[in-house]
């Protein structure tokens, strides 16, 4: 490869991993610019031409999906961000030869791309620098109207008025055939209906579950069937279906009112289950919400989120309250759920708490001054002494009781899933029988 063609933060591969076909172009100039390509299983994928040099072509080669792909021809979405939202955050970087050989094929993130490799931030499509755009829209049977749905599909708060209960709306669209108009795969009803009830019971929990914000060493027993209960309170019941893509309509199981604010539950669950769907948009505002809510509840988010972008699909959510006539709504479809599954996966969360407990050792290494302890409740805590601690570590054994405070550092980092816990001891004292 000649050096005059910018270097690649990425890894070689020797070839494309799939075979392609082109169906057209969306920037035609001289030449291919920007071409639709399609795999075997007819998904498609983008050919953006970037860089040349007297021997080679260099295009980057990534996939987006159908909904993606309306979006851009209609003008709803940018160039810029078809290249900084491919299906699996990847981009295939090929070079090709005067006779259209690929002699260099590296795989790399968008993040890697050299600046000058982006499209202008505003760039949008133009039709009359695009060739067989009508086999473009017929082979992935684009539809041409906006990949958003509509605001109010159904007018929720009339429906709601009907039953003279809460109501919550799912509506369900689709670009592809997974979703017709009044049918959609019994795969993605399911998944859909199951991870919003999930995040709805996180969200209870959140809410509800006082018992869990108390320092685990000074938590008092639960009553048999609490959680249960608190569950319950997020649990929903299908009522009826309408035909417009596909729509549902659940009502809340159970509902208590709130003393002062004359709130019912449910509608505080979804209340506070929007002002997550708001804040997810701008990832330091994420950061701020953050604050206010459990694990649990942004990983049923991303669950809910991963499907919508999965399954390509687009869903409107509708709360409605009869009584005091309150009423929202927002949208998902495949490319607002990535981005906000990176706003989701760039959170960073630390957390420190301290745990009393008495038990026993179970290892200790004064070298390296660390332990395994095992408390009489059967948890097990394994790290290091604290700084104060390591010189008498040789004092301890395995025989006795000990009452410690462990101190425990929860952490998740940028782009990683799971979070981590530290501990560390930072107080241990023999008990005496």
């Amino acid at each position: 490869m000649n050096q005059d063609l910018r270097h690649i933060k990425g890894f070689k591969i020797e070839t494309l991993p799939f075979e392609l076909e082109k169906v057209g172009d969306l920037m035609y100039f001289d030449g291919s610019l920007m071409s639709v390509y399609k795999d075997i299983n007819n998904n498609p994928f983008i050919f953006d031409w970037v860089d040349s040099n007297e021997e080679f072509n260099r295009w980057l080669v990534y996939q987006i999906n159908s909904t993606s792909l309306n979006s851009y021809i209609i003008g709803e979405s940018t160039h810029y961000n078809l290249l900084n939202n491919p299906l699996n955050s990847i981009v295939f970087v090929l070079d090709k030869d005067n006779e259209n050989v690929i002699r260099n094929c590296q795989v790399c993130s968008p993040n890697n791309l050299p600046y000058d490799y982006l499209p202008h931030s505003g760039l949008k499509f133009e039709e009359d620098d695009s060739r067989n755009l009508e086999l473009i829209i017929e082979n992935f049977e684009l539809d041409l109207t906006s990949a958003q749905i509509e605001t109010k599909v159904f007018d929720i708060l009339e429906e709601a008025k009907k039953s003279s209960e809460e109501l919550i709306n799912i509506h369900i669209k689709s670009t592809n055939r997974k979703v017709g108009y009044g049918k959609i795969y019994s795969s993605i009803l399911g998944k859909a209906l199951t991870n919003y009830t999930d995040l709805n019971k996180a969200t209870a929990l959140n809410i509800y579950d006082t018992k869990a914000k108390i320092p685990i060493e000074e938590r008092p027993r639960r009553k048999k069937g609490e959680l249960k209960s608190i569950k319950e309170m997020g649990e929903l019941e299908f009522v009826y279906a309408k035909a417009a893509s596909f729509s549902i309509f659940l009502r809340p199981i159970t509902k208590q009112t709130e003393l002062f604010d004359n709130q019912t539950s449910s509608e505080k669950i979804t209340q506070t289950l929007f002002q997550l769907f708001d804040a997810s948009k701008d990832l330091e505002t994420l950061r701020e919400f953050k604050t206010t809510l459990n694990e649990d509840m942004l990983n049923s988010y991303n669950s809910f989120l991963k499907e919508i972008k999965e399954d390509d699909i687009a869903i409107n959510v509708q709360y409605a309250n009869p009584i005091n006539e309150t009423v929202l709504i927002d949208t998902f479809n495949s490319t607002k759920a990535n981005n906000i599954l990176g706003n989701l996966n760039s959170l960073e969360f630390e957390n420190v708490k301290e745990i009393k407990t008495k038990g026993v050792y179970k290892a200790l290494d004064s070298i390296y001054s660390s332990f395994k302890f095992e408390s009489f409740d059967g948890d097990i805590y394994s790290g290091k002494f604290s700084k104060q601690l390591k010189d008498g570590v040789h004092f301890l054994n395995l025989q006795d009781t000990y009452q410690v405070t462990i101190e425990v550092l929860e952490t998740k980092k940028s782009g990683k899933k799971g979070i981590k816990e530290k501990d560390t001891i930072v107080s241990s004292v023999k008990v005496e029988e």
